[in-house]
C-alpha cells in the first residue's frame, strides 16, 4: 500500500524513470461550455464525454461533448453513463408529469425525444422519483436504481425485450443499486446495504451476485467488506471501487479480479487546498441512494480520508480516481502495476501534458479503453467554479490506418480480370491503407479519407475440391486517389463507404458499403481512434460489396471488418477491445 501526507520526490522520480519519453501530441482540454458540470463517462476512444450539472444537492441538467466541438445540453435531468460507443447516454428524464424516470438519449435527440425506460412495474413515485439509469452496455442493457412497489430502492436491469427486472441480491430486504455494467454486458456492479446501512459491494456475473471480500482486521469480520464498485473493464474481468478498510481504518480504492478478489491499491493525501472549499460547497451532490457514485462529498461510514477508483482501462492495468480528505483536500490519481498509485498531475507532466497553472484536477472519473484518454472534473485556478476536463496522452507519431474487410463470394459471372471463374464460397480479403486524418464533410461527424492506391489490395483464394489445387488472385486500383467515406451518428447511424473505384482491370470497379442504423459500430468518424473489429451481425441490409463491369458482377458476402492503425499503437499491450 502507498500512503503519503505530501507529494514524495522519490515516488515522482520513480514515475519519471518508468516513462521512456513522453507523447509529443499529448493535450489537456477544459470543457468550458460545461462549466459547473461533472464528467461521468467517456466513450471507448475518449472522443465523447457526458455528465451532469449539480447545485446545492440537486441535479440541474446534463451535457455531452464531442472532441472538436463545444459541450451541449441534453434533455436529461442527470447523465450517468454511456455505452462504449457513446450511443446511447443513460440517465434520467422527466416523464412529462413531473416525475423522474430512467431514460436513454441517442445522437438524434434533436429530432427525437429521450427513450423513457420508465418505472419498475407496480411502483409509486417517491419524492417525484421512479428510477434512474446509471450505465448501459454495448448490447443495450441498461442498469440502475428504481423504487419497488414497497417504496424501497432496488438495483434493476432493463432490456428493450424484457423490460425492467430486479437484480437478485443476498439481502433483498435492504436497499440496492446497480452503478454500472461492463461494455460486453456480462458483468454488472453496484451495492447492497447490510442491515446496518453499510453499502457493501456486489458484482453480478451473468446475473448471479458475488460479493468481494476484505480479509483484513477491519474487513468482512469487522462488518465492513469492500464498498461499492464504481467501474469495470470492457469484459468485466477487472472491477474497481472504493471502501477497502485497511489496517489503519482508512478507506482505500480497490481492484478486483476473480483470481485475486479485491485488493487495495493505495491512498494519497495531498497538501491542503482550502481555497477550493467555497467553490465545492455549491456543487454538493444529492446524497442517499440516488447519489451518483461517491460524488464530491460521499455519505456513509467514516468516509473522510479515502481513495476512490472510478474507472479502469480495458486491459485492467490502468486505474484512475480520486484520493485525499473530503471535500477540499483531494486530487486525481492514476494507478498502474508498475508505478502504484501516483498523482495524475505528475503522471501527465511525465507524458508531456501541460495543465494550466493553478488548475486542480480534483478527480478523474473516466478512462478510454486504451488508458490514454482520461476525463474528470477540476477546479479553475481562481477556485470559483468546477469544470470538466479531458486529458489525451496519445502521441502524434504519423500512422496509417488499415481497414480490412473479409468475406466470401456469393455470386460471380465476371468474364474478365483475375477473378474470372472463382466459385461461390471462395474467400475474399480487401485491405485499404489511409492517412489517419481525413477531411470533414457535411453532415457533421463525417470524414473523407484518401486511399493509398499503391497499398490497396483485393485478394481471393480457394481450394479446388477436385484436385486440391490452390487458386489465388489479386487486384489493385487504377491510378487515382479514391475516397473512403466514414459517417458517425448521422443522425444516429454509423457507416463506411467506398464509392465505385476503378480497378487495374479496365472497365471494372470495386464498391463497398457497411452501415448500422443503431449507431453502434464506433463512436467517432476519426479512423485513427476506432481500432476495432465487427462482424456481419452489426450491419444492416444495405451492406454492399462487389466487383463490377456494369454488366457482370462478383458479389461478396461480408463477414468481418477491422479498423486499426499500422503500428498497433492503441492495442500494443495485447488486448483488442472487441
Amino acid at each position: 500500500m502507498t500512503r503519503s501526507s505530501r507529494r514524495r520526490p522519490l515516488c515522482v522520480g520513480l514515475l519519471f524513470a518508468c516513462l521512456c519519453g513522453h507523447a509529443a501530441g499529448a493535450s489537456f482540454t477544459t470543457l468550458d461550455a460545461a462549466q459547473g458540470g461533472f464528467l461521468a463517462a467517456l466513450s471507448r476512444d475518449g472522443h465523447i464525454a457526458t455528465g451532469s450539472y449539480v447545485g446545492f444537492g440537486t441535479y440541474a441538467g446534463s451535457w455531452s461533448w464531442r472532441r472538436g466541438e463545444d459541450a451541449s445540453a441534453l434533455p436529461l435531468i442527470a447523465a450517468s453513463g454511456m455505452n462504449p460507443w457513446g450511443q446511447p447516454i443513460a440517465g434520467a428524464a422527466d416523464d412529462g408529469t413531473g416525475n423522474q424516470v430512467a431514460a436513454l438519449v441517442y445522437s438524434d435527440v434533436a429530432s427525437n425525444a429521450p427513450l423513457l425506460i420508465g418505472a419498475f412495474p407496480g411502483s409509486s413515485a417517491v419524492d417525484n422519483f421512479y428510477s434512474q439509469a446509471y450505465g448501459i452496455s454495448e448490447d443495450g442493457t441498461a442498469v440502475g436504481l428504481a423504487y419497488d412497489p414497497s417504496g424501497n430502492p432496488i438495483a434493476f436491469r432493463w432490456t428493450a425485450s424484457d423490460g425492467m427486472t430486479r437484480l437478485p441480491v443476498n439481502r433483498p430486504q435492504t436497499f440496492s443499486r446497480a452503478n454500472g455494467i461492463s461494455g460486453a454486458g456480462n458483468v454488472i456492479y453496484g451495492w447492497n446495504d447490510r442491515v446496518d446501512g453499510y453499502r457493501s459491494g456486489v458484482i453480478w456475473i451473468d446475473g448471479t451476485p458475488l460479493e468481494p471480500h476484505n480479509f483484513g482486521q477491519y474487513g468482512d469480520a469487522f462488518g465492513s467488506p469492500p464498498g461499492e464498485p464504481l467501474g469495470s473493464s470492457y469484459d468485466g474481468s477487472v472491477v474497481v471501487g472504493q471502501g477497502y478498510w485497511d489496517d489503519q481504518l482508512l478507506s482505500e480504492a480497490w481492484r478486483w479480479t476473480q483470481a485475486t478478489d479485491a485488493q487495495p491499491i493505495g491512498l494519497l493525501i495531498p497538501q491542503g487546498g482550502a481555497r477550493y472549499a467555497g467553490a465545492l460547497s455549491r456543487y454538493k451532490f444529492p446524497v442517499g441512494e440516488r447519489a451518483t457514485m461517491h460524488s464530491v462529498v460521499p455519505a456513509g461510514f467514516f468516509q473522510f480520508i479515502a481513495s476512490y477508483a472510478d474507472a479502469v482501462s480495458d486491459d485492467g492495468n490502468i486505474v484512475v480516481g480520486t484520493t485525499g480528505i473530503q471535500p477540499d483536500q483531494q486530487d486525481a490519481f492514476i494507478w498502474t502495476p508498475q508505478t502504484g498509485m501516483v498523482w495524475l498531475a505528475d503522471y501527465a507532466a511525465a507524458h508531456g501534458v501541460t495543465i494550466p497553472a493553478g488548475f486542480l484536477l480534483y478527480g478523474a472519473s473516466a478512462i478510454s479503453s486504451d488508458g490514454k484518454v482520461i476525463g474528470g472534473t477540476g477546479v479553475d485556478p481562481t477556485g470559483t467554479y468546477v469544470v470538466p476536463w479531458v486529458m489525451d496522452l496519445h502521441d502524434d507519431v504519423a500512422r496509417e490506418v488499415i481497414v480490412t474487410a473479409q468475406g466470401a463470394i456469393a455470386s460471380n459471372d465476371l468474364t474478365s480480370g483475375p477473378f474470372v471463374g472463382f466459385p461461390v464460397g471462395a474467400a475474399v480479403t480487401m485491405s485499404l491503407h489511409l492517412q489517419p486524418h481525413g477531411s470533414s464533410m457535411v453532415p457533421a461527424h463525417a470524414s473523407d479519407y484518401t486511399l493509398h492506391a499503391s497499398k490497396f489490395q483485393l485478394a481471393a483464394h480457394y481450394l479446388d475440391p477436385s484436385d486440391y489445387s490452390r487458386h489465388d488472385a489479386r487486384e489493385t486500383l487504377a491510378a487515382g486517389a479514391p475516397l473512403l467515406h466514414v459517417v458517425n451518428d448521422a443522425p444516429r447511424a454509423d457507416g463506411v463507404t467506398l464509392d465505385p473505384a476503378a480497378l487495374a482491370t479496365a472497365g471494372q470497379t470495386v464498391q463497398w458499403h457497411v452501415s448500422d442504423p443503431a449507431g453502434a459500430l464506433f463512436d467517432s468518424d476519426l479512423l485513427a481512434g476506432i481500432d476495432r473489429g465487427f462482424g456481419a451481425d452489426r450491419f444492416d441490409g444495405t451492406t454492399l460489396w462487389q466487383v463490377s463491369d456494369v454488366t457482370h458482377h462478383m458479389v461478396i458476402d461480408l463477414q468481418f471488418v477491422t479498423i486499426a492503425d499500422d503500428l498497433d499503437g492503441i492495442f500494443s499491450d495485447g488486448f483488442d477491445g472487441n
